[in-house]
């Protein structure tokens, strides 16, 4: 129970953290990291009475099966614990276009559309936070990208908190939030994706970061504080 009790505890810690919120618009995709957040939303925000409110995005990039199942499960959940829900879903083709027109890739075009529908459900809803589930393991893989890619904010990474957006789980390891699933019984999405080499960020997850785990021990507590102290 010590990582469970580990997770709720910076959880809590971090909504402390924030100005009084007086409703979350909360941003879940299915994925493993954003059902742990949903979770612990549902067990601490009531007692504060914090109302919430869930909002899922269709990319609409992969096969019309596969964007639209994550969707429908984030929906599903919804509908059977009586929570407030909204779904955004970009017309097929939109993000292509996007990209396109930005000169980027499609990772960034995503990310672009995905940020601009949740600060227009937040207007909709009232909310003053909107929750990202970002973990550690994201500020890894974000500040080696910003890194490589030469960006000027690559010394300190994602902040926890840049309003409206705010990451309660951002200190919590990935492996943590997997067990914490587990024991709690919740079902997640994968995103098949995620496989996928052909985005940077994947290959930084799937090749470059294990290699350094591998080779370097100790290399991630290092850049994360690193980080830290830079921001």
């Amino acid at each position: 129970m010590e990582e469970t009790d580990a997770i709720e505890r910076m959880f809590l810690s971090a909504l402390k953290s924030i100005n009084p919120a007086k409703r979350v618009l909360v941003a879940v995709s299915g994925g493993a990291d954003s059902m742990a957040m949903l979770s612990l939303c549902m067990e601490f925000l009531p007692p504060l009475s914090i109302p919430f409110t869930v909002i899922t995005i269709n990319h609409n990039i992969r096969s019309e099966e596969d964007s639209a199942h994550d969707a429908l499960f984030v929906s599903s959940f919804c509908k059977k614990n009586d929570i407030p829900f909204i779904q955004k879903t970009a017309d097929r083709g939109l993000i292509h276009s996007i990209a396109q027109k930005r000169k980027k890739g499609i990772e960034e075009a995503a990310r672009f559309i995905r940020y601009e529908y949740f600060e227009k459900a937040a207007q909709e809803t009232g909310s003053s936070h909107i929750f990202l589930a970002h973990t550690k393991n994201d500020q890894l893989e974000t500040l080696l990208q910003r890194f490589i890619q030469g960006s000027t904010s690559a010394l300190y990474g994602i902040q926890q908190e840049r309003r409206p957006y705010f990451r309660p789980l951002l200190r919590v390891d990935r492996r943590d939030i997997e067990l914490y699933l587990k024991r709690k019984g919740i079902q997640y999405c994968t995103d098949i994706t995620n496989a996928d080499n052909s985005y940077l960020r994947n290959r930084l997850r799937n090749e470059v970061i294990p290699f350094l785990s591998a080779s370097v021990p100790g290399w991630d507590n290092g850049v994360l504080s690193g980080a830290a102290r830079a921001s």
